[in-house]
C-alpha cells in the first residue's frame, strides 16, 4: 500500500514538473494568441482611432507603418508586451491613454492579422504581463551590425561653396562627387 502511494506521488511530481515546463516555454505570435473575433473587433477600433495616422492598411501616414517588415524587423523577438505598453500608454496621438487595455489587446490583434500571423483559439489577455511571455518573430529579421564589419564610406568631395549651397538651397540640384577607391585583395 505505501509503495502505491509513493509511486503515485512521483508520477503526480512528476506530471507537474512537465507541465510546468512546457507552461514555461516560449511562445511566439506564429502560435495562434488571438482569434479572428478579436482581431475584427480591433480592426473596428483601428479604423476609428487609427487609421488616420497609421493608413488603411497600416501602411502609414503620418504616423509609421504598423505592418510588414519595417514594422516587424526591429521588433524581431521582443514580447508583445512592448507593443500593448505604448499603444496602452501613447496612442491615439490625439488622446493618449483614452483605449480600455481590452481595446488596446483587440488592436494588437488586430496588427497581427495585418502581419500575417494566425489565429488561435484564445484571446489575447489585456493586460502586459502574459504578454510578456510571447515573442513576435519577424519573417526576415534585420542583420545584426557587428563591431567588426567594415562599411565603406564615400567621403565628399567639393569646395565649401558647392556644400553650403548644397545645404542652404538643396533645389539648386548641386552634386557632389562621391569617390570610392576599390582596392584588390591581398
Amino acid at each position: 500500500r505505501r509503495k502505491e502511494v509513493k509511486s503515485v506521488g512521483v508520477a503526480a511530481l512528476l506530471f507537474l514538473v512537465v507541465v510546468s515546463l512546457r507552461a514555461q516555454q516560449a511562445r511566439t505570435a506564429k502560435d495562434g494568441v488571438f482569434t479572428d473575433a478579436q482581431a475584427a473587433r480591433g480592426k473596428a477600433i483601428f479604423n476609428m482611432r487609427c487609421a488616420l495616422c497609421h493608413g488603411e492598411r497600416l501602411e502609414g501616414a503620418a504616423g509609421p507603418p504598423l505592418a510588414g517588415q519595417e514594422f516587424l524587423g526591429p521588433r524581431d523577438s521582443q514580447p508583445l508586451a512592448g507593443i500593448f505598453e505604448k499603444i496602452n500608454a501613447t496612442m491615439p496621438a490625439d488622446a493618449p491613454g483614452t483605449l480600455e487595455p481590452q481595446q488596446v489587446a483587440d488592436v494588437v490583434a488586430f496588427i497581427l492579422q495585418a502581419n500575417q500571423f494566425p489565429a488561435g483559439r484564445t484571446e489575447l489577455a489585456p493586460t502586459a504581463a502574459p504578454l510578456k511571455q510571447i515573442t513576435i518573430t519577424a519573417a526576415n529579421p534585420p542583420a545584426r551590425v557587428t563591431a567588426a564589419s567594415s562599411t565603406p564610406s564615400f567621403p565628399a568631395t567639393g569646395t565649401v561653396n558647392q556644400v553650403m549651397r548644397g545645404i542652404l538651397f538643396p533645389s539648386s540640384n548641386v552634386l557632389l562627387t562621391c569617390r570610392r577607391e576599390i582596392r584588390a585583395p591581398g
